[in-house]
């Protein structure tokens, strides 16, 4: 089932552009380990970005039952809010998250541009001065598993080049928020590192290329 879901997370990812089959595959391998918290927030997850956001919420509202306090499904669940527009829930969910781990850099990123989507420029500006910071961290420390194989190295790779994307969408919301405060200036300079980390802006689209996500593709279905 954890393969399954791995598999099911990889092609519902727009890169891949299998949507439909990595659906079926998480819903197989939630089937197979209904009371798995992961299982069911990479559903719920893949549910919201596929066009069915309300049952994906409920999976992600499932999915923290069964692990409460897990700030990342919070702020996966806070995410999902945001991008129906319901930003003063999805803050909710993202103050969760941070109190559950205060180190949550994807809740800051969030958290933040759902601030800026409410005026509240200057505390958006430390929320994702704070999710740069952290997403520099995460970079510089991130640990290789001695037994890694070639397929999990390369999910690494496509990990830290999501990083990269993510960082993009951070400073593009910074920019917002800092044109918000009249500060010209630092809101171009945020908006240009934007385009640099990702000059076609698909942050919202995951990250990798299709020859890559293969490559991991073949490693999955040996241990399905």
């Amino acid at each position: 089932a954890r393969a399954l879901a791995l598999k099911g997370e990889v092609l519902r990812m727009p890169a891949f552009s299998r949507f439909s089959e990595g659906l079926e595959a998480l819903e197989k391998a939630s089937a197979l380990e209904p009371r798995r918290a992961w299982i069911r927030a990479f559903l719920g997850r893949a549910r919201v970005y596929c066009g069915n956001p309300d049952q994906g919420l409920k999976d992600l509202l499932r999915a923290a039952v069964l692990d409460p306090g897990c700030a990342w499904i919070s702020a996966w669940s806070g995410e999902a809010r945001f991008n129906q527009g319901d930003y003063r829930r999805a803050l909710r969910d993202l103050d969760a998250a941070i109190a559950g781990d205060p180190e949550c850099a994807v809740a800051y990123s969030w958290r933040g541009a759902a601030k800026e989507k409410l005026g509240k420029y200057q505390d958006a500006v430390r929320d994702l001065d704070k999710a740069l910071e952290l997403h520099r961290r995460y970079a510089e420390v991130y640990v290789w598993p001695s037994h890694a194989t070639r397929d999990w190295e390369e999910l690494i790779r496509i990990d830290l080049h999501g990083l990269s994307l993510e960082r993009g969408f951070v400073f593009h919301e910074r920019a917002l928020a800092k044109q918000g405060l009249g500060d010209w200036d630092g809101a171009v300079s945020d908006r240009t590192q934007a385009l640099r980390l990702d000059p076609k802006f698909h942050w919202v689209e995951g990250s990798g290329t299709p020859s890559q996500f293969k490559t991991i593709l073949k490693g999955l279905n040996r241990a399905d």
